[in-house]
């Protein structure tokens, strides 16, 4: 079994940045990152998107195949001047992500061209996080997605 984290990683990426509609904010595309600086994080009304991987594990498809369980998070996030914003303009965002990953909205990503398949995939949860600053407050989503990939040239 070939590993399919880069493949997934990717296509994630394009569908959250390329795919119509992309992920915006008051009418302005949002950034979309597998790593972001604290900086980038600080900056007042500027969401940004960042993907990580948190956990991979090996799985029985079938007596002579493994496949792979890829569970990856979307992390949200946005900071805003007290007053200014919150939870909701974040709330937005993570409703963006999610209509794009629901498994009953029949979104595939299409990884076809790596040779891999997504055989299912499951939300998991979204964990919420509050920072205070002493003129500003960081709102972070976590969203946590688990994908099971299959490899088709085994």
């Amino acid at each position: 079994m070939r590993y399919a984290l880069n493949p997934l990683i990717i296509a994630i990426i394009s569908e959250l940045k390329d795919a119509t509609p992309s992920l915006s904010f008051n009418g302005n595309p949002i950034d979309v990152f597998t790593s972001v600086s604290v900086e980038n994080l600080l900056n007042d009304g500027v969401p940004v998107v960042v993907i990580r991987p948190a956990n991979t594990i090996e799985i029985d498809v079938n007596k002579d195949d493994l496949g792979h369980e890829y569970v990856i998070e979307i992390e949200v996030y946005s900071k805003f001047a007290v007053g200014l914003g919150g939870w909701g303009n974040n709330n937005d965002i993570v409703d963006q992500v999610l209509a794009k990953f629901r498994p009953n909205v029949n979104v595939a990503l299409d990884l076809s061209a790596d040779n891999f398949k997504i055989i299912a995939q499951e939300m998991d949860n979204i964990s919420s996080f509050i920072e205070s600053f002493s003129d500003s407050v960081l709102y972070s989503n976590t969203i946590s997605i688990t994908f099971n990939i299959t490899d088709l040239t085994t």
